[in-house]
């Protein structure tokens, strides 16, 4: 009986509400009908996971969460909209039928189980893998992203620095444990040092399988980062090529030991792909639609991870302006939902979690003024250069037909730089210096080559083609 309710409850968590969702009858669902069968669930998934990540938070930040509340959000919320659309919610004869690509995901998946588990058993703090699987289970058996500590509250202030000690910071006061800041010793308040949305899917595989559940979740999502690495490349290079790619990508020892250990990479890892996939769907068919998805999983990545938050968000961007280049303006639909998730994500960030945003706040202040000036007003003249040349014809495309080659050149030359000349020098570090060849430790300089060759023959035959 326990395995079949676990079986229910990752259904309702992971796959229930995606599916209704992405059956409402708008945004010109009859696109998204036609989609194959296994890209189909993938969305279907993808959507699931992100209204669940953000329905875990949300109850976490009331401090209400438990599983069965988010069984009972997510069921409401399933019947809420089976009531109101009911028979409309069948796609019908627009359905497209599963192909014979059906079996790459399912083969992917199977890669997955076979490589990326059992998981690492990883549960003691102090380390990062430590320290995010507690905070998950905190979650899970306290209900609320910050922790009241009863026994931090209860030291009499006079006493209070012989068993923690101040900091002297102006964002937290000093430390619980390695990993776990305390914000008010007054009140016990504490919380851990990193964003909670994996340790909130850690609370969510706590609460189904226990510390087993809570283990595995960093392996399921390693394997759905697969999954998407095939549906953000088949538009691109085609079910074979793409499929093929995630199944390097599945033997690689990097994926591996990352999919085993507990960390937050492996989740950016599936949301980055599927935000860029929704983007170029989007922009390609005007679709509002996966619009939308973009845009909200590109400020779901602010509950993840920072950093690379920004990155995807700089990637988006430059994306931006090459379709304005192209004489296309960003899709409000992908704007509005990017905005609330984002303004969200960075309220959630300087209310909760104002520590974790010290070393950034410290990386930023250390370029000098004048640097921060010339990205920004660089940034300010490409956006001017692209809508000029959306207005003239023969500037566009002469700058249609000379980015491709600009794009592959950066990568060669970076790549070429970066592999056989690059020095540790001044603020560099050695083993930033020698990262692409640390890199060849894992994927030999062959590898590393083909890549780079099949990225300059992808940019230089397939960069403006519609996905």
């Amino acid at each position: 009986m326990s395995y079949v309710s676990s079986v229910i409850e990752i259904v309702v968590v992971a796959w229930l509400p995606g599916a209704l969702v992405f059956r409402l009858p708008v945004a010109e669902r009859s696109r998204r009908a036609a989609l194959d069968l296994d890209e189909r669930v993938f969305w279907e998934v993808v959507i699931s996971l992100s209204w669940s990540s953000a329905a875990v938070l949300a109850l976490a930040f009331a401090g209400r969460y438990s599983l069965h509340a988010l069984l009972a959000v997510n069921a409401g919320v399933s019947a809420g909209i089976a009531l109101v659309w009911r028979t409309r919610l069948r796609l019908g004869a627009s359905a497209g039928a599963a192909r014979w690509t059906l079996a790459i995901p399912v083969a992917l998946a199977v890669l997955g189980a076979v490589l990326f588990f059992p998981p690492a058993e990883h549960v003691i703090g102090g380390k990062d893998p430590g320290v995010y699987v507690n905070e998950g289970i905190q979650i899970a058996q306290r209900g609320g992203l910050l922790i009241r500590d009863e026994t931090v509250a209860a030291v009499p202030a006079r006493l209070r620095d012989l068993f923690f000690p101040s900091h002297g910071n102006a964002t937290y006061y000093g430390l619980r444990f390695m990993g776990f800041r305390i914000l008010d010793p007054a009140k016990g308040t504490v919380v851990g040092q990193f964003p909670h949305l994996y340790p909130a899917w850690i609370a969510v595989g706590y609460g189904i399988g226990g510390l087993a559940g809570a283990l595995q979740i960093t392996g399921l999502w390693a394997t759905l980062g697969l999954v998407a690495l095939y549906v953000t490349g088949r538009r691109v290079t085609g079910a074979a090529a793409s499929g093929a790619a995630a199944g390097l990508l599945g033997i690689s020892l990097v994926q591996i030991w990352f999919a085993r250990e507990p960390n937050s990479e492996v989740v950016a890892q599936p949301l980055i792909l599927a935000a860029i996939a929704a983007f170029t769907f989007a922009n390609a068919r005007r679709d509002r639609f996966f619009a939308a998805v973009s845009g909200a999983l590109l400020g779901l990545l602010l509950f993840l991870r920072l950093f690379d938050a920004v990155i995807a968000l700089a990637g988006i961007g430059l994306a931006v302006v090459l379709l304005l280049l192209d004489g296309r303006r960003p899709m409000i639909s992908f704007l509005v939902p990017l905005a609330v998730t984002g303004g969200l994500g960075a309220l959630y960030l300087v209310t909760v979690m104002p520590a974790y945003m010290e070393l950034p706040a410290i990386f930023v202040s250390s370029f000098a003024t004048s640097r921060i000036a010339a990205g920004v007003a660089g940034l300010l003249a490409a956006v001017a250069v692209a809508v000029l040349a959306a207005r003239r014809r023969a500037l566009r495309i002469a700058l249609r037909d000379a980015v491709p080659w600009l794009f592959a050149a950066a990568l060669l030359g970076g790549a070429v730089y970066a592999y056989f000349f690059r020095q540790p020098a001044g603020r560099l570090a050695w083993h930033d210096a020698a990262s692409l060849r640390t890199f060849a430790w894992y994927l030999p300089p062959a590898g590393i080559a083909a890549a780079v060759a099949a990225y300059v023959l992808l940019a230089l035959r397939r960069f403006w083609s519609n996905a």
